[in-house]
Order: C-alpha cells, then sequence, then structure tokens
C-alpha cells in the first residue's frame, strides 16, 4: 500500500473516530437518537474502511471472540424475540465492530501522529462539555436530570466528573511525559487541566474526586523526582514513602465516604444484595437482562419480610444497575463470563513494555477500571470507545516487545492479506447487517414516536389490528415497550392487555409500571392483585410514601379498617426522606383517617362482628330523585377473594340483615369455607339518615318507581363506579323479606335489564294487588326467582297465586314451603344458607 493511500485511510479512520466520540457527546438529533446515531456511524465504519485495515489479530483478539460469543449465546437465552431487536444485542455487536476500526486506526504507518490527534479528540470532548457545564453551572443550559445540575450532555454528574478526568489524565501526560514545549499549547493545556479540576470538584462526583487522585498517584510514581528517589535511597525508604503515601489516603477515603453517607450506604446495600444472589448462581449467573428484575425482586422481599431500620429504608432505592460494573457482569453472565473478562485484563498487563504510550493506556484503564467500582461505565459508549484506545495502546506497545524477542503473539499475519480475506468480508458482513437491523429499529422507533405523539383520542382509534402490528416489531427494550402495547390496548381487549403487561412487568419490576397495572387491576375489580402489586411497591421503593397510601385507599374500598388504621399510623409517624406538598397530603390524610375511625366506633355500637371478610359503617349517597342522603352499608370478603368484579346482592329491609349479627356472619363463613362464591352485600336502610326514628319503609317498597329510580340510576352506577360490584345484569341479585321481598318482586319486574335473580322471602303482596296481573299478563322475563312462605301465621295466601302464575309463566322458581312457620326473622334467617349455597355455588 502506497504512503498517499495509507494517509486517505488514516485520515478516512479519524474522521470516524472524531465523529464517534462526538456523537457520544452531543444530544440525540431530531432525526436520529443519539444510540441510533452512534451505532449507525459504528456500522458505516466497519462497511467502508474494514477491507482497507492493516492488523494483526493477538491472542487477546481471540478472547474477546470467545467473549462476544459466549455473550450473544447469552442474548439468544436471555431474549424470546430475535435477538437483533434487542438494543443491547445490537449495541454488543457494533462494539465488536468499533473494536476491530480502532485497532485498525492506531495499528497505521501514522502510528504516533494518530495518537496525538486521539488524545485532542479527547480532550475536545471534555471542552465542549465543559462549556455546557458551565452554562449550567449558571443556569443558562438545562440539564437533561432534573435532579441533577451539572452533568454536561451525560445523565449524571459521576460520568461528566470521569469524562474530566481522563481529559485531565490526557492533558497531564502530555505536559509531563511527552513534555509539550511549545508554549501557547503549554499556556492551552495548563488553562483547560484547571478548567477541568475545577468542574470535577463542582460535579461533586466523589468517583471523579477518586480516580484523579489515583492518576496523580501514577504520574508521581512515574515522575523523575521519584525515579532519582528510588535510586539514591533504600528499600527501607522507598517502602516508608509508600506506607506514608497509603497513610495520608486514608482520611480521603473515609472524607469519601462520609461527604454522601447515605448514597454510599445505598451502594453497600446494593453489592451486599448483589453479591447474595450471585452465590446462588455463581456459574452462569442470573442471565442477561435479569438485573433490573431479579435484584428489584429481592431487594423487595428484603424490606417487606420484616420491619427494617430508617437507616436501611430511606437508601432502599429502584435501580437499573448495581452501580459496579464488576457486580453487574457476575450477575448476569456469572463466573464464566468474569473469567473471559479477567482473562482479558491479565493478558492487557502482562508483559506490556513500558514506555510513555503504554503509561498513557494504564492511565485510562485505570480511571475506567476504578470508576467500574462504582459506576455502571460500561453503559456509555464514549467510555468503551476510550477504553478500546488504551486497550490498543498497550496491546501495541506489547506486540512490539514480544516481537523483539521473538516470542509469537499473533494468529494470523497482515489483517490485508489474501488468506483474511474471508474475515474481512465476514465483518464488512457483519456490519452491513447491524446497518441494516439498525434501518429497521429507527423506522419502527419513528413509527412509535408518531403513534405516542397522537392525542389521547386519535390513539383509541388506532385499531387492534393496527396497534399490534405496530408494537410487534418494536425493539426489545425489557419490557417497557410491551408494557405500554398493552396499555394502549386495554380499551380494545382488557383480558389479552392485561396479560400482556403482567408479562412485560415480569420483565423489570418497576414501580412506575406496577403502579399503572394496579389501576387497571382496579379498574376490573381486581382488588386482590392491585393490592399485592401496591405491597410489591412498598418494599421496592420503602422510603416512598405513594404505595402506602394506594394500599390504604384500597383497604378503604373494602372496609379493613383495621388494616387501613394500621398503614395510616405508619404513614404519620414514618420519616420524610424528601420534603414535599404531596408527602404533607398523605400524612394529613391519614390523620383524617384514624378520626373517622374513633367517630365510627364511637357512634355504632355493631361495629364488632366475627367476620373474615369487612362490614362498612352506614355509607351516604345524595339522591337526586329523593332529594335527601339515602343509606346503605356493604359487606366484602376478604380482599383476598376480590380478584374480579364479584357478584353482588341487593337486600331491602338491610338493616334488619345487619341487625340480626348471624346472618352476616353466616354469608361470610359461607365464603371463606369456600362453600360458596365470593360475593358483595348492599344492605339498603330504609330509615331517615338524620333521625332514624323515621322509616320510609312503605313509602320504598310498595311497588314505589321511583325507588327502582333511585337504585337503577343513582346507587347501582355510583357502587360500580368505586367499588369491584359485578356491572353484568348476571351479577346482580335483589333480595328482601316481608314487604322488602314485595319490592324485590317489583324490581324484577321494572327492570329487568339490571336483575338476574329476585329472592322473596315471605313476600307481603297485599299493598299491590296489580303485581299479580303485571306477572301474568307480561312476557316471560329472563330471572331466577325464589320464593318462601310459611304455612302457619305467614303469607301464604298471598304467596300462592304468585306461584302459581310463575309456574304457568315458565320462570325459573324455587320454592321454599315452611311447614308451620310464621311471619317471624328467625324463619327467614335459617333459610340463609340454603337460599345462598342455590344461588352463588362454585362453579
Amino acid at each position: 500500500m502506497n504512503l498517499e493511500k495509507s494517509k486517505k485511510i488514516n485520515t478516512c479512520n479519524f474522521i470516524f473516530f472524531s465523529l464517534l466520540i462526538l456523537t457520544n457527546l452531543f444530544p440525540g438529533y431530531i432525526f436520529l437518537e443519539k444510540f441510533h446515531l452512534w451505532t449507525f456511524l459504528t456500522a458505516l465504519w466497519g462497511m467502508c474502511m474494514t477491507y482497507f485495515q492493516k492488523i494483526k489479530f493477538t491472542y487477546i483478539d481471540g478472547i474477546l471472540i470467545l467473549y462476544f460469543g459466549y455473550l450473544i449465546a447469552r442474548f439468544c437465552v436471555a431474549v424470546d424475540l430475535p435477538v437483533y431487536k434487542s438494543s443491547r444485542f445490537i449495541e454488543l455487536v457494533a462494539y465488536g465492530v468499533l473494536y476491530i476500526q480502532i485497532k485498525g486506526f492506531l495499528c497505521n504507518l501514522n502510528y504516533t501522529k494518530n495518537i496525538s490527534r486521539v488524545i485532542y479528540v479527547i480532550i475536545g470532548a471534555c471542552f465542549f462539555e465543559a462549556i455546557l457545564a458551565i452554562l449550567q453551572y449558571f443556569d443558562l443550559f438545562a440539564s437533561s436530570n432534573k435532579f441533577l445540575k451539572l452533568t454536561g450532555t451525560l445523565s449524571s454528574p459521576n460520568f461528566l466528573g470521569v469524562l474530566f478526568s481522563l481529559g485531565s489524565g490526557c492533558i497531564i501526560w502530555l505536559l509531563y511525559i511527552k513534555k509539550e514545549r511549545r508554549k501557547k499549547k503549554r499556556i492551552l493545556l495548563f488553562f483547560l487541566l484547571g478548567v477541568f479540576l475545577v468542574l470535577i470538584l463542582l460535579s461533586n462526583s466523589r468517583t471523579s474526586w477518586l480516580v484523579i487522585l489515583t492518576s496523580f498517584l501514577l504520574f508521581f510514581f512515574e515522575s523523575e523526582k521519584l525515579k532519582e528517589f528510588k535510586k539514591n535511597n533504600t528499600k527501607a525508604k522507598q517502602n516508608f514513602l509508600i506506607f506514608i503515601i497509603f497513610i495520608l489516603t486514608i482520611p480521603f477515603l473515609f472524607l469519601l465516604y462520609n461527604y454522601k453517607k447515605d448514597s454510599a450506604d445505598g451502594r453497600l446495600l446494593i453489592a451486599k444484595i448483589t453479591t447474595s444472589e450471585i452465590y446462588k448462581k455463581p456459574f452462569l449467573g442470573h442471565g442477561l437482562l435479569s438485573f433490573e428484575r431479579d435484584y428489584n425482586l429481592v431487594k423487595t422481599s428484603y424490606f417487606n419480610s420484616s420491619p427494617k431500620p430508617w437507616k436501611d429504608i430511606k437508601i432502599g432505592n429502584y435501580v437499573f444497575n448495581p452501580y459496579n460494573d464488576y457486580l453487574f457482569y457476575l450477575f448476569e453472565i456469572g463466573l464464566l463470563g468474569g473469567a473471559f473478562i479477567v482473562l482479558f485484563i491479565f493478558s492487557i498487563f502482562f508483559y506490556h513494555k513500558k514506555t510513555s504510550v503504554s503509561f498513557l493506556g494504564i492511565i485510562i484503564l485505570s480511571i475506567l477500571f476504578i470508576s467500574a467500582f462504582f459506576m455502571p461505565v460500561t453503559k456509555k459508549s464514549v467510555f468503551i470507545s476510550i477504553g478500546f484506545v488504551a486497550i490498543n495502546l498497550l496491546e501495541f506497545s506489547k506486540v512490539r516487545y514480544l516481537a523483539k524477542y521473538s516470542i509469537k503473539n499473533y494468529i494470523s499475519t497482515a489483517f490485508n492479506s489474501k488468506k483474511s480475506l474471508f474475515i474481512k468480508f465476514f465483518i464488512i458482513g457483519i456490519s452491513s447487517s447491524l446497518l441494516f437491523f439498525l434501518s429497521l429499529n429507527i423506522i419502527q422507533s419513528k413509527k412509535i414516536k408518531k403513534f405516542y405523539d397522537l392525542s389521547k383520542k386519535d390513539k383509541v382509534k388506532v385499531s387492534t389490528l393496527d396497534l399490534t402490528n405496530l408494537f410487534k416489531s418494536e425493539p426489545y427494550r425489557n419490557g417497557y415497550s410491551q408494557f405500554f402495547y398493552g396499555l394502549y390496548l386495554y380499551d380494545k381487549d382488557p383480558k389479552k392487555a392485561i396479560n400482556i403487561m403482567e408479562k412485560a412487568y415480569a420483565q423489570n419490576n418497576s414501580p412506575r409500571l406496577a403502579q399503572r397495572l394496579a389501576h387497571k387491576y382496579l379498574e376490573n375489580g381486581n382488588l386482590k392483585r392491585a393490592s399485592e402489586l401496591y405491597k410489591s411497591n412498598i418494599g421496592n421503593e420503602p422510603y416512598r410514601f405513594e404505595p402506602k397510601k394506594n394500599l390504604q385507599v384500597i383497604y378503604g374500598l373494602v372496609f379493613d379498617q383495621s388494616k387501613k388504621d394500621s398503614i395510616a399510623n405508619l404513614i404519620i409517624d414514618f420519616p420524610v426522606k424528601i420534603p414535599s406538598k404531596k408527602v404533607d397530603e398523605y400524612k394529613q390524610y391519614s390523620r383524617n383517617t384514624l378520626k373517622r375511625s374513633q367517630f365510627n366506633k364511637y357512634h355504632y355500637s355493631d361495629s364488632e362482628f366475627n367476620l373474615k371478610g369487612n362490614l362498612s359503617y352506614p355509607q351516604l349517597i345524595d339522591s337526586k330523585e329523593y332529594c335527601r342522603k339515602m343509606k346503605f352499608r356493604l359487606y366484602f370478603p376478604d380482599i383476598s377473594l376480590i380478584n374480579k368484579r364479584l357478584q353482588v346482592v341487593y337486600l331491602a329491609d338491610g338493616q334488619q340483615y345487619v341487625k340480626d349479627k348471624r346472618f352476616v356472619e353466616t354469608v361470610d363463613k359461607l365464603i371463606h369455607e369456600g362453600k360458596i362464591a365470593p360475593l358483595i352485600l348492599v344492605f339498603l336502610d330504609s330509615s331517615g339518615y338524620d333521625n332514624p326514628s323515621i322509616d320510609y319503609r312503605q313509602d320504598y317498597y310498595f311497588c314505589n318507581r321511583a325507588y327502582v329510580n333511585y337504585l337503577t340510576h343513582e346507587l347501582i352506577p355510583y357502587l360500580e363506579k368505586y367499588y369491584p360490584v359485578s356491572k353484568e345484569r348476571n351479577g346482580r341479585s335483589i333480595m328482601g323479606y316481608s314487604f322488602g321481598g314485595l319490592f324485590a318482586a317489583f324490581a324484577g319486574m321494572e327492570a329487568p335489564d339490571y336483575f338476574k335473580n329476585v329472592i322473596m322471602q315471605s313476600p307481603a303482596y297485599h299493598p299491590c294487588p296489580d303485581i299479580y296481573t303485571n306477572y301474568n299478563t307480561k312476557e316471560t322475563l329472563d330471572l331466577n326467582m325464589y320464593l318462601s312462605y310459611g304455612t302457619g301465621k305467614d303469607t301464604e295466601s298471598q304467596d300462592i297465586p304468585m306461584i302459581q302464575i310463575l309456574q304457568a309463566k315458565g320462570y325459573d322458581l324455587k320454592v321454599n314451603r315452611e311447614e308451620g312457620a310464621n311471619h317471624e326473622w328467625h324463619v327467614w334467617m335459617n333459610q340463609t344458607k340454603d337460599i345462598f349455597k342455590h344461588y352463588f355455588k362454585i362453579d
């Protein structure tokens, strides 16, 4: 290859490298996200330049190939979709292509010049971030993180500080190792170094402070004065100096720990839980893409298993990674994958020759390796790119060293030889495939973004088929995109949508997704699952008040007053991590809850029932039909049995059914012993809300159409809006005794679209004699009817004509004839088991 052609290739490689570093930092463009742009440039670099690169493959490259193969195999197991739909898989392949291109770029005829170029690109990127950071410091440029001020275009001050540490290391290397002699350039470099160091200090990033200290120590150990000291002093004095340096670093490390103690303790808690999980699956790990899900599940169990001290609670954040790359990869890929990493690191540093260039590689890798203990360095492609540069700086010095001593360290000959054509075209093929699948990813992302930009009204108009086609090609994002697919599908196919959301939530255990999913379960009456999700959120983010308030509301829905009061006390006494208006509202709501609870216990003497379920205190609803407040009470089974909207029985004369505790306790026992299906009881109260001595029983129950309107147009819609009662006609029953039985018959006839079962206990029809004619002349209604009467002093003479009419009309009727029974409560009470076992038997 002639020199001119080599220079052109070198220039092209430099342009690609520069663009890659800069696109790692620039915010996403309108037409491309940052990830898409970076991956696109990497694939394009591989397609355009691989054929012209000149590289020798070493054993390190062989280790990398094995490692990449291992990761690809784990991806195939971890993802139930084609792997090319995973952003992390596309990123992994892009890293493989990038490594080869950087190797080709640096191992060029212009090796020394290229190193200088790379250093200045890194410093230039740091300068760009420095300008933005200064603007952010003076509130002239918004940070991408609403909680943190100084981030540049990165998501955290830690990332920004590490980038400045890399830039500072490069500058110090130029000044003191390469000994830059040009005065203007030295002044500029000193100025930039000062800016970077000030910004590192302002970033409040302990990781940055630690790595910059490490860099200074490395430069100190390489300084001429220290070399002279070693030459002129004994080993004892040298060891004493090292001991003094070590002693001086201890207070520094102690100060770093105490500077943000809660943050440090949070990292230690994450490390503790992560390490315990690594021990459970040490060899292969938990699988790729598993950390977010598995760690947060274990942490949730840890906090929910028993009360924990506030020092643990306040640091129990939901996390996506352990802020330690070594623990992260051990967790996901196990010791087998970790062995590749250890072997790779050992191979890099082993046999490298000490040169100025290799020392720069050591500085860069030291910064990155130390940072990886405290933050997810490998999540940022800019650090991976710079790390690849450092690896090749060390590898190049080693190749020269081994070649000097005739030690064979390469697998193949020059990369541009005929024997390597297959490898070249293979890499070009991978780059082309990467570009193709990335293009599909970009197109799909644009479609999804276009859908997200639609108004809520327009989103509803999108058909089920279009919605399915839109999201089935959505790139795999650890369940998040599929969850939103289920969310938008919910109005069209609730059952399928819930299944999709559950499956998506299981991939990440995200508290935000859990909250949305719980809301959907509340809509369809599954309070059991909603409460489980809120309990999970309490353990997932134990310091937060919102999930506790959400669970408190659910217990309020089923009138589980003891649990509701218990959470109210917890919220009132719970320490505050981040004061806010919302937290004050939650605490005030809980105080009001306890006040209402005390009031109800004081005013209602019938509060003590032997129930596994819950009975409400009297509830009020404003009736437009009657222009007054109407009373009712509710019974709910235990929340563990409410996994859907339950059948509901509306009981006329409800106050009498409640007065004899045996009725509610009998139904409760039947439910919780599994003898009948779970159901809800609505006790209609005919007494005045402000004066219980006034009874509107005759007004309501003597075939009054207004009371039917109150039920169907006011009470039933109200209950269906706020409680998990059935919205289906087949799930509603109307029940009553005496005049209440009369009203049940009347409501069944007047509102057959609302009630399926009509249960009449000794109904007294004499106030409404027209009811016989109405049932006899109207067409047969789709009603299941129950009628009981006694042969003693009861309503036998009124009930037998109705029985004859109903039987003649072909009604589904069950008759219960009680020999010698009178018109008395204990007779009806004793029919409870028979009635409920007949109508509500478990399928």
